[in-house]
């Protein structure tokens, strides 16, 4: 794969959208270097190129092994080539694994190697690691995804012991730090650095006082395919704002959620998938890119530009009903968060616990339709083993005291 071969389809691309502008204060460090008077910073959300369980053999490493790994992003390359910083959520690590294996862990959500060539390719520069499939193939995977990115020269954060990310644009220098909540294949926090307020403070601070003036936190957060973050999420994210930095990054729930301004800072609660197979609910495959131009006169100013994730799992720039659609929606979240005040919360604890519930088994009523619908594609051992999967899963959490089956 080349990057010429990546960057055939050079449209021009309208960016006309823009919700909200302001003026952020920051500390300014002068130097001998050219000074620059903006710079770019483009962010998106989860990047998966290995399968979702429920679409091993026809997913997105499928399409990658038959066109190569640039071809996920062919569309979306022309939006990206101009920016500074690029960054995405890695979901999972990059890794071959020759011969079979008697471990479904092993089989999905697993990139191949060549994938870090694409996102070289393409222009993403900081990935962020700390997430809850850090470890799903175990060290070999993490630290073999490490040594890739660091030999194709992207940084990455999260990593416990090395969570720190510097680009300087002197004036402007950022500083990338990142942080994740739930850890399903880490026993002992060795690996990926947790979402711990304490910490995150500690090292924001330290920040600071190295000299960088602006601050970039990236949290793999909240809950899984639901669009409201909730009380606590939003409190935690208010605290993090207070505490110095200047944006933050959200992803883990698949599906784009609202973009609060909170005392000069910028939270992003979910910027929803980015390349993903995760195509049996409309929400999972609409999307956005969060641009932000920092510049020392005008502070930071954003835009979001709507995604689609096409039939193919490539993310292209959607100018039709459905962007206007997500920039609705995203108008919509977000507009709820700035008029919420922790004293007199929009929603109880319980009124949240209700809509995730019921947001959840819409999901999984969705995921059952797209197993039975896609059968047909399916070996008959990969089936087998999805199914036991899945009930296994099921029986992990299901507390015996008589619930539903459908209950978590």
């Amino acid at each position: 794969m080349s990057c010429h071969n990546l960057l055939l389809n050079r449209g021009k691309i309208k960016i006309t959208i823009e919700m909200n502008t302001w003026n952020l204060s920051s500390s300014v460090t002068n130097g001998n270097k050219i000074s620059r008077e903006s710079i770019k910073l483009v962010a998106v959300g989860d990047i998966m190129f290995g399968e979702h369980p429920l679409c091993l053999g026809h997913g997105v490493s499928s399409v990658i092994d038959e066109n190569g790994s640039g071809f996920i992003f062919e569309k979306i390359a022309p939006a990206l080539r101009d920016a500074d910083v690029i960054f995405c959520n890695l979901e999972n690590m990059l890794l071959d694994v020759v011969g079979e294996t008697n471990r479904f862990e092993d089989k999905y959500l697993r990139g191949s190697k060549e994938c870090v060539e694409a996102l070289k390719c393409v222009g993403f520069n900081i990935v962020n690691l700390a997430n809850n499939h850090a470890l799903q193939h175990k060290t070999t995977g993490f630290y073999g995804t490490i040594d890739l990115l660091d030999r194709h020269d992207i940084k990455h954060i999260g990593v416990r012991g090395r969570n720190y990310a510097e680009f300087d644009f002197d004036p402007i220098k950022l500083g990338f730090l990142g942080y994740c909540a739930d850890q399903q294949y880490e026993t002992e926090i060795n690996y990926v650095e947790p979402l711990n307020l304490s910490r995150i403070s500690q090292d924001i601070g330290s920040l600071k006082k190295s000299g960088i003036n602006f601050i970039v936190i990236s949290l793999h957060w909240g809950t899984e395919f639901v669009q409201k973050p909730s009380l606590k999420q939003i409190e935690t994210g208010r605290k993090i704002i207070e505490m110095g930095a200047n944006i933050i990054l959200g992803h883990h729930s698949h599906v784009i959620q609202g973009i609060e301004k909170y005392k000069g800072g910028l939270i992003v609660y979910s910027l929803g998938n980015f390349v993903s197979d995760m195509q049996w609910d409309k929400n999972l495959k609409r999307t956005m890119i969060l641009s932000c131009e920092i510049s020392k006169r005008d502070g930071l100013k954003f835009t979001i530009i709507p995604i689609s994730i096409n039939k193919n799992f490539q993310p292209e720039i959607d100018n039709g009903v459905t962007g206007a659609g997500i920039i609705k929606v995203v108008e919509t979240l977000s507009k709820d968060l700035d008029t919420l005040n922790m004293e007199r919360p929009l929603y109880s604890d319980c009124d949240y616990i209700s809509y995730v519930k019921k947001q959840k088994n819409i999901n999984r009523l969705e995921m059952y339709r797209h197993f039975i619908s896609h059968l047909h594609k399916y070996k008959i051992k990969t089936a087998y083993e999805i199914l036991w999967f899945f009930f296994l899963k099921k029986m992990r959490r299901l507390p015996w005291t008589g619930k539903r089956f459908l209950a978590r």
